[in-house]
């Protein structure tokens, strides 16, 4: 694997064997706030972390403009951007963290 190549689970079993399979963890980690199962990016990201040993950086991407939803996010340290995305903001963010 490249060191940037995205890895994009689609649920949280294929989630769960992608930590499983881990040698070497991700720089930074970027995840929408809605997942499936009534789970959050913020869930999810805090998962790998917790398995990492390692306060990975996070995004949050979300059209979630509801009070609990910013709140939750704020109060995780996470980095948010709200949707819809520019990409040349993504990428500034990005380079920004991994800098």
């Amino acid at each position: 694997m490249t060191p940037h190549q995205p890895r994009s689970p689609s649920n949280q079993a294929h989630f769960s064997s992608l930590l499983g399979e881990r040698r070497r963890w991700p720089g930074l980690l970027v995840a929408d706030y809605h997942l499936d199962d009534g789970r959050t990016g913020v869930q999810a990201i805090a998962q790998v972390r917790e398995a990492a040993g390692s306060p990975i950086p996070g995004i949050i991407i979300t059209a979630d403009r509801s009070p609990e939803g910013l709140r939750l996010v704020r109060s995780s340290g996470f980095f948010l951007l709200n949707k819809p995305i520019r990409p040349a903001k993504l990428r500034a963010l990005m380079s920004h963290i991994l800098a």
